[in-house]
């Protein structure tokens, strides 16, 4: 157990591994971010940032303020012991180098970055153009790599949302009409309540084994994406704050290799099964590291805060910022959100929720007047993300001796500090 111990904490405290690039549809520009220090800006704001970059043909300014709630202060990490026991862990998380902001001169441009690994990673939109920028490998002058990332024009044979209207009927066949306890009349003014969605997230084995079994570097990867989706959402007043963590270290728990809606049916009976209500959240999604043909998500209808608040999100690519497109559109369906039609609009060619890939930050007012419906019936999204885990939830890590447990010295870093006795006499009896 103390072997088993130790092994965890050096992984979990092993450096992050750099993210290996995705394939772009072209070359990327080689730009040197150059740190500006506006005192007119950051005498009000010391923690704000801005850089100027050379990119598109034209040289920017992006200016950035602190992503201030994204992830839980009581964050919940699950994960697996070799004989496939729960290991539940709050630990330590780094956040203060995750940031959001604009490019200078344009108001309805967006900037999501990262400097958590010493350079710039994230992405930037301008225009209507959406770059992925990181950090050049082996680079002595600060270099970083721009990636453009291409919309799809055209609607036809291209990559896509997996709902469709005879899934949705199917959909609506299996839900419950109306759960009472998430439901309410409406009232008055309800875009002034800031609301907040607590998001649990499961990574498959495939990705975390992708990861090189790296526990903090799946969590990095994940606070990526959520940072961005964060940035999306708030323009709508809604804050996604990552609740829960659970990977699935030792193997995956249901099929991922499936087609996309038998996989999204086995992870939502598999969460019922498993989680229940031990742990609190509003959604919860699946990333397997697995490809679905042109379908890149699928997930239910309008279920936020219900038994089918499941999606399920195609995580094969390196891109993280493709990626964080692709969640916010199945986080729509969640919250109500139809695909949108000819008739929505949101001031550029295509918004979040069209059915094809459209790389977009936007929802459109279709999407407002859905949200709308969804929001006035239910009220999980009022609540501050506080108590992460229910009182039912036993688990390795808690400090408390549970059934099946001959100790509980809680966390990691507890254990190493203050090991219960049991512990050391085993050690003692074993090294003599």
């Amino acid at each position: 157990m103390v072997l088993q111990l130790c092994l965890w904490i050096v992984l979990f405290l092993s450096t992050w591994a750099p993210t290996t690039h995705a394939e772009y549809s072209s070359p990327p520009e080689v730009v040197i971010p150059l740190r500006v220090t506006d005192t007119r800006i950051h005498s009000s704001s010391p923690d704000w940032l801005s850089y100027s970059l050379r990119f598109g043909g034209e040289r920017h300014i992006i200016t950035m303020k602190p992503t201030k709630y994204f992830i839980s202060r009581n964050f919940l990490l699950l994960t697996y012991t070799d004989q496939g026991d729960l290991l539940a862990e709050q630990p330590f998380v780094q956040t203060d180098c995750y940031y959001q902001g604009n490019v200078d001169g344009d108001p309805d441009s967006m900037v999501i970055i990262n400097t958590c690994l010493g350079g710039l990673q994230g992405m930037l939109e301008i225009n209507g153009t959406v770059y992925e920028i990181m950090p050049q490998k082996s680079t002595s002058t600060f270099e970083h790599l721009a990636y453009k990332i291409e919309s799809e024009d055209s609607e036809s044979f291209s990559m896509r949302c997996a709902l469709t209207e005879e899934e949705i009927a199917r959909q609506k066949k299996i839900q419950e009409s109306k759960d009472p306890i998430l439901m309410q009349s409406q009232y008055e003014n309800w875009w002034t309540h800031h609301k907040y969605l607590e998001y649990f997230v499961v990574i498959d084995n495939k990705r975390y084994v992708y990861r090189n079994n790296n526990i903090t570097t799946c969590i990095h990867d994940i606070l990526q994406i959520v940072n961005g989706i964060n940035g999306y959402y708030l323009q709508i007043d809604i804050e996604v704050i990552l609740t829960t963590l659970q990977v699935w270290s030792e193997q995956n728990h249901i099929n991922v290799e499936e087609n996309i809606y038998s996989v999204l049916n086995s992870f939502c009976s598999w969460k019922q099964r498993n989680i229940g209500n031990q742990i609190r959240y509003d959604i919860i999604h699946l990333f397997p590291r697995q490809g679905y043909g042109i379908y890149l998500g699928l997930a239910h209808l309008g279920t936020l805060c219900s038994r089918y608040n499941c999606a399920v999100n195609s995580f094969a690519s390196d891109s993280i910022a493709e990626l964080a497109f692709v969640l916010a559109h199945e986080m729509g369906h969640n919250l109500g959100m139809h695909h949108d039609d000819r008739d929505c609009t949101c001031g550029i060619s295509s918004c979040i929720m069209a059915a094809h890939k459209s790389n977009s930050h936007r929802f459109s007012n279709c999407s407002y007047a859905y949200l709308y419906d969804t929001i006035t019936r239910k009220t999980c999204l009022h609540n501050f993300p506080e108590e992460v885990v229910g009182s039912n939830l036993t688990w390795c890590g808690n400090n408390i001796v549970e059934e099946g447990e001959q100790c509980d010295c809680g966390n990691a870093a507890t254990c190493v500090i203050n090991p219960p006795k049991e512990i050391l006499d085993s050690y003692i009896i074993l090294g003599s």
